[in-house]
């Protein structure tokens, strides 16, 4: 009679079935003249605890090009890899339950993106380094919305600020003040056009 098989389960199949990426010289060799550099699609587990499904670079034994990273921490992570950071667009959803979608550069949110908080506020806009920096629209849950220039984070520039009693503002703005020449309109029509200093009327 034939011995039956042990059984094995679906993560260890997985495992048992992936090629091993090609590593060293050779690797990168291929890799620069486009050939496939020993990239290619795996599931695994990493040393770090977390799980990877998608193209893996051999010669550097890291995430490139595409795939999703499920840390070990429960945060979450899909889209494009560089040499095993964050490099292009992508979505990731945070350990606190905020998420981002967009551009990241070198691990950080860089180029466009909409990051959602778990309050429920939101930007929609340009990142720098991680930070929020050029034009965006911020979204209070609160229903206060502002729309506009930013600088390292703080708004910064020209911009429109509405609150949700229907108060409105627009003109200039510095490090997230009201801060020189703008109009203020109250929801009862009146309203104030002139200089601010600090964000009280100068």
């Amino acid at each position: 009679k034939r011995k039956k098989k042990r059984g094995r389960g679906l993560l260890d199949e997985v495992d048992n079935e992936e090629p091993e990426p090609e590593q060293g010289i050779i690797a990168w060799v291929k890799y620069m003249l486009g050939m496939t550099g020993g990239v290619l699609y795996v599931n695994k587990w990493l040393e770090s605890g977390g799980r990877y499904e998608g193209s893996w670079h051999g010669a550097s034994r890291c995430p490139h090009r595409y795939g999703v990273m499920t840390y070990v921490d429960g945060e979450v992570y899909e889209g494009r890899w560089r040499l095993g950071v964050r490099d292009g667009w992508g979505a990731g959803k945070f350990i606190d339950g905020s998420t981002y979608e967009g551009y990241w550069k070198r691990d950080e949110f860089h180029g466009k993106g909409k990051f959602t908080a778990t309050n429920g506020d939101s930007y929609t806009g340009d990142w720098v380094q991680g930070l929020r920096h050029g034009k965006g629209v911020y979204a209070w849950a609160n229903g206060n919305t502002y729309e506009g220039d930013w600088e390292r984070g703080l708004i910064h520039g020209t911009g429109s600020k509405t609150w949700a009693d229907g108060s409105w503002y627009g003109g200039r703005w510095k490090y997230g003040m009201r801060h020189g020449k703008g109009r203020y309109e109250w929801p009862n029509g009146n309203y104030y056009k002139g200089m601010w200093r600090k964000g009280q009327r100068n």
